[in-house]
């Protein structure tokens, strides 16, 4: 036998002989206790992100529906107006009375579309203000879980 396989057999047969301190045992178990709590600490908080994203998500989108159904129903009101005004138009009898009901469509419809635009800033600004509210309280509570991690 040689001396490297002497010497590994040596430090085989110690190795199977050694004993772990039991300090050294109750370190390693209060090590996995700490690790576990954490773990199951980031994961609840990373649930609660996850369902505080879903809500944000569901926020925006609810958000975007609004101005969509507002941005339709106002395009549907302007042209219903606009063939009303046409039709007013087209049984114009003379070529005054014709300018006059154009003008007064547009006059009408300059009016509405301020009115229009005023309303969908204001619900704009509503659903951005909601929507960030939102956002900011997930960040404070998200922030907040983590810091507890520890």
């Amino acid at each position: 036998m040689n001396d490297f396989s002497r010497q590994t057999e040596d430090f085989l047969k110690a190795a199977k002989e050694a004993r772990i301190p039991e300090p050294m045992k109750a370190m390693v178990a209060e090590g996995l206790v700490s690790s576990r709590k954490a773990f199951d600490v980031a994961t609840a908080a990373a649930r609660d992100n996850a369902r505080h994203a879903e809500t944000v998500l569901a926020s925006v989108s609810t958000g975007a529906k609004s101005l969509n159904e507002k941005l339709i129903e106002n395009t549907t009101a302007n042209t219903e107006a606009l063939f009303a005004a046409a039709q007013k138009i087209a049984k114009a009898q003379t070529l005054p009375e014709a300018a006059q009901l154009q003008a007064e469509f547009v006059k009408t419809q300059f009016t509405t579309a301020a009115a229009q635009t005023q309303e969908f800033f204001k619900l704009s600004a509503e659903i951005s203000k909601s929507m960030f509210t939102e956002m900011q309280a997930a960040t404070a509570k998200s922030l907040e879980q983590f810091r507890n991690v520890r």
